[in-house]
């Protein structure tokens, strides 16, 4: 690919640093916080509510804010390395908050820690 390419927005693209924390945000950052709150939940009393629980559910809109951040600014990509469509991000939104959900509501009913 010729220098035209790399500075006009080809696919190699030289990204700020900005973008790389904003895709380790979405990709690496949120979801291990997630699980570590998840797991503080598990030790706490079935249906108790505290600040883990509000701080899980911060979690997860910032991590969907940043993925959408990333599509939007930083010209993100899908993992099969295709641009991230509106399509794209619906369907990681849902899922992610699915799962969050799911994951949550067992970890408030089930105690298996503590």
């Amino acid at each position: 690919m010729n220098d035209a390419n790399r500075t006009s927005g080809g696919k190699n693209a030289a990204q700020p640093v900005s973008g790389c924390f904003v895709r380790l945000g979405w990709l690496l950052v949120g979801n291990a916080t997630m699980l570590v709150l998840l797991l503080t939940i598990l030790q706490q009393p079935s249906w108790s509510l505290t600040w883990r629980d509000i701080a899980f559910w911060l979690v997860l809109g910032a991590t969907i804010a940043l993925r959408h951040i990333d599509a939007k600014r930083f010209c993100g990509t899908t993992m099969e390395d295709e641009p991230a469509t509106p399509r794209s991000l619906r369907r990681y939104t849902i899922a992610l908050a699915a799962a969050a959900a799911l994951l949550w509501t067992l970890g408030q009913s089930f105690k298996v820690l503590g």
